[in-house]
């Protein structure tokens, strides 16, 4: 039903040998939240946007959205894994033409989003990157909106920069105590970000 494992980088996301990984709660998040826009913040190969865009499929099956809203921020930039899309035909060719593709760094792109009800960040894995990512884009969620971020247990110096994301998302909600967190350990690990969650867990 949700076999997403011919994507490229699909095994940094648990997804291995027909198996989900957490594909399985991308698309969760989309379906249980009724999510009418959803953003991803890069995606190589598209896994995220592609397990959102099938949960809006059968949202749409019941009538209870009107359309699919699934948007791909990235400016095909930095060192975080080779894209497979320079433009909407990759999209096309995976399957997934409903993506929109937005070619713009996250913080450009980020004035062109309201009302997001289920945003990913998988894009600059920088400390300071993930950082501003969170709260370029805090303001712009929805009521009882979710935000999950990749490469969570994954501390490796990429390009001569090491990832940061867990250490951002720690800072974000230490800084920010109406906001809780929860680390899955699945493949490259991914958390879990919300309002009104509680304190955070390792």
């Amino acid at each position: 039903m949700l076999n997403l494992t011919n994507l490229k980088w699909s095994e940094s996301h648990g997804a291995i040998n027909e198996h989900s990984g957490c594909g399985a709660l991308y698309y969760a998040f989309t379906y249980m939240l009724r999510s009418k826009r959803c953003v991803c913040l890069g995606s190589g190969g598209g896994f995220v946007p592609s397990a959102m865009v099938k949960a809006q499929r059968l949202l749409i099956q019941e009538n209870i959205i009107q359309t699919v809203d699934v948007t791909l921020v990235d400016a095909n930039v930095g060192p975080w894994g080779l894209p497979l899309y320079k433009d909407q035909s990759y999209f096309d060719s995976i399957g997934y033409p409903e993506i929109k593709l937005v070619a713009k760094t996250t913080n450009d792109a980020a004035s062109l989003f309201d009302n997001i009800d289920y945003l990913h960040i998988d894009a600059d894995h920088s400390y300071g990157g993930v950082l501003s990512d969170i709260y370029a884009y805090k303001d712009r969620m929805s009521k009882n909106s979710i935000i999950t971020l990749h490469d969570t247990d994954n501390a490796v110096v990429c390009g001569g920069v090491p990832l940061g994301v867990w250490k951002a998302a720690q800072e974000f909600v230490k800084n920010n105590p109406e906001y809780g967190i929860v680390n899955l350990h699945v493949g490259a690990g991914t958390a879990i970000l919300g309002s009104n969650m509680g304190k955070y867990r390792e």
